[in-house]
């Protein structure tokens, strides 16, 4: 992500606005680390390993959100 933040800096402060928002990390790299936010270890949400698969997201998906909805990420995934 460019600009003046990483994609692990605005995961924590969206997080810091909304404590319950839902946060799937993706990165091609081997090793997720933002560059603003060191102290702030990323591990607290799940990072998906670019690239990959739509059953990969969905999974993701199904984790983060739960079985309860489920189906709606089945449906989103289907659909990309």
């Amino acid at each position: 992500m460019s600009g003046a933040i990483d994609g692990v800096e605005l995961a924590r402060l969206a997080h810091e606005q909304r404590p319950s928002l839902k946060i799937i990390l993706t990165s091609g790299f081997p090793y997720l680390k933002g560059t603003h936010s060191s102290e702030q270890p990323c591990e607290q949400w799940p990072i998906l390993k670019k690239p990959y698969r739509r059953s990969e997201l969905q999974h993701a998906l199904q984790d983060v959100l739960g079985e309860d909805e489920s189906h709606e990420a089945q449906t989103m995934a289907a659909a990309s």
